[in-house]
């Protein structure tokens, strides 16, 4: 992705389209690209958190049972899971 360094993405299904979208993070944000086609063009960046000081990982994951993907992250310098 170009201006993101330190970069991590997973490609997975966020929306109830079930069409391959992209969760990615940098050192201080975590950012959503919303496949808008399902022929592989994407939205510009949508914020999903800026609370974050240097993630080393995201994911997703139904954490609460309800069937929708939750995502998950941590952080290295403020040595949080979110």
């Amino acid at each position: 992705f170009q201006g993101f360094d330190d970069t991590y993405a997973n490609i997975l299904a966020v929306d109830v389209d079930s069409d391959l979208d992209i969760i990615a993070s940098t050192n201080d944000e975590i950012v959503c690209f919303d496949n808008t086609d399902a022929q592989g063009n994407f939205s510009a960046p949508d914020t999903v958190t800026q609370d974050v000081d240097n993630v080393n990982f995201v994911n997703t994951v139904d954490i609460d049972g309800d069937g929708d993907l939750d995502i998950i992250s941590t952080s290295y310098v403020d040595r949080k899971l979110a």
